[in-house]
C-alpha cells in the first residue's frame, strides 16, 4: 500500500491468508487448503512469488532515498546533487633511482615490489654512465600503497647488472573507491556547500575536495584578536590533505567579500582574472605516546601485544581534539586480560592546539604485562 507516509507491504503469512480467503470465496469454505494438498501447494507457491515481488518493489522504493540507498543506486541518486562517487586511484612514486651497469635497460611494465606490495615501472629506464637513472612507478593495484624516501625495492625479473632500486621521494597516496558511507556524508554536506556566506559552507566545500581528510574553519567577527590568534574580522581554514591550489580556490570563491584571511600557507590564486593572495593553515601532527598496563585474567593466557598496539593506533582524532586516556579504553579488545591503567604522554589527557591533530603510532604504544 502506498500513501503519504510511504509504502507498506504485506508479509508472507498475510499474502497466504488473503489467497486462501479468495480461494474459499470461489470454491466454498469447505475446500481443503492444507499444505500437502495441490491447492494448498499452489497457494504457497503464489504467495512466495508475490512476496518476492513486493520485496523487490519495496527495495526499489528504499533505494530511491539517498539515506537508505546503497551501491550503484546511491551513486545515481547523489548525482542529482552534483556529487559523484570518487573512483579508486593508483599510488605513484615519481622519483625512483635504478642503479647498476651502464646501458642496462629496465622496460616499462616491469614489476618491482617492496614486501608484498607490487609496483609497475611506467617508463623505460636505461642506466646512464653515472651508474644510475630515474624512473617512475605506480602501484600494481588501485588503492593506498606507501613508499617512503629511502625504501628499497626488488625486481620480480632478474636483470644482470641491476644492483639496487631505491625510492628517492615519498609516494603519492592513491585511494580505494569511495565507500557508501563517505559518499553519503559528502551528499549531506552538499546542503551547506552552497551556503557561501557561512564558515560551515567553506568547510563543507573543502571536505569535498579530493584527498582532503579534515578541515575546520575558524572565524573572528570581533574587533579584537581572539584566543586562536585570529586578527579581527578574519577567517582561518585549517586543512589536512588536499592540493594547495584547490584549497585556495575554494576559499577564494566561498569567503565573504572583504573578509580577511589568516594562515601560514600563502597561495597566489587567479580568480576571474584577478590575482588573489590566499592564506590558510596546514594542521600539524601531534604525536601522542601511550602506556597501557594489563594483567591476564587467567595464568598462561597469551596476550597479543601487537593487536593492542594496533587497536590504540587506529584511534582517529579531529583537528583541535584533546586526547583523553579514558576515550582509548573502548578501542582495546580486552578479551583475556584486564586493563589496569592507561596514560597518554604520562597523564590523563593531552592538550591539542587549534591547528594540530593528534596521532598515535603503534610504535609509540608501550604495553606492560603484570
Amino acid at each position: 500500500m502506498l500513501d503519504k507516509s510511504g509504502i507498506t507491504i504485506s508479509t508472507l503469512p498475510e499474502i497466504k491468508s488473503r489467497l486462501e480467503n479468495l480461494m474459499r470465496g470461489i470454491y466454498g469454505q469447505d475446500i481443503n487448503l492444507e499444505a500437502d494438498t495441490p491447492d494448498g501447494q499452489l497457494i504457497g507457491v503464489l504467495a512466495q512469488e508475490l512476496s518476492n515481488c513486493y520485496q523487490l518493489i519495496y527495495g526499489i522504493y528504499r533505494q530511491l532515498d539517498p539515506y537508505s540507498a546503497t551501491g550503484n543506486w546511491l551513486t545515481s541518486v547523489t548525482k542529482y546533487a552534483g556529487i559523484v562517487r570518487r573512483e579508486a586511484t593508483y599510488s605513484t612514486c615519481n622519483k625512483v633511482i635504478f642503479s647498476g651497469k651502464a646501458g642496462l635497460k629496465i622496460p616499462a611494465g616491469t614489476t618491482i615490489k617492496k614486501d608484498s606490495d607490487k609496483w609497475v615501472v611506467l617508463n623505460d629506464v636505461v642506466i646512464g654512465d653515472s651508474g644510475s637513472s630515474v624512473g617512475k612507478i605506480r602501484s600494481q593495484k588501485l588503492g593506498l600503497y606507501e613508499l617512503s624516501k629511502g625504501d628499497e625495492l626488488d625486481s620480480e625479473v632478474l636483470f644482470v647488472g641491476l644492483t639496487s632500486i631505491v625510492a628517492d621521494e615519498n609516494s603519492v597516496d592513491g585511494r580505494e573507491i569511495e565507500s557508501d558511507g563517505s559518499l553519503l556524508v559528502r551528499f549531506m554536506r552538499s546542503h551547506t556547500i552552497n551556503n557561501s556566506e557561512d564558515k560551515s559552507g567553506i568547510a563543507a566545500a573543502l571536505l569535498d575536495l579530493p584527498f582532503v581528510k579534515q578541515a575546520v574553519v575558524y572565524e573572528n567577527f570581533t574587533n579584537l584578536e581572539d584566543e586562536k590568534g585570529l586578527p579581527p574580522h578574519s577567517i582561518n581554514a585549517v586543512v589536512v590533505g588536499g592540493n594547495n591550489e584547490d584549497i585556495a580556490g575554494v576559499i577564494t570563491r566561498k569567503k565573504i567579500g572583504g573578509c580577511g584571511l589568516y594562515g601560514e600557507i600563502k597561495v597566489n590564486y587567479n580568480h576571474m582574472d584577478v590575482e588573489r593572495v590566499v592564506f590558510f593553515d596546514r594542521a600539524k601532527e601531534k604525536k601522542v605516546k601511550v602506556k597501557i598496563v594489563v594483567s591476564r585474567k587467567k595464568n598462561f593466557v597469551d596476550i597479543d601485544v601487537d593487536k593492542i598496539k594496533e587497536d590504540i593506533a587506529a584511534s582517529n582524532f579531529v583537528i583541535g581534539e584533546e586526547v583523553y586516556s579514558s576515550s582509548l579504553y573502548c578501542n582495546v579488545s580486552a578479551d583475556n586480560f584486564y586493563i589496569k591503567s592507561l596514560t597518554v604522554d604520562g597523564s590523563d589527557n593531552v592538550q591539542v592546539g587549534y591547528r594540530e591533530y593528534a596521532i598515535i603510532d603503534s610504535e609509540d604504544v608501550e604495553v606492560v604485562i603484570e
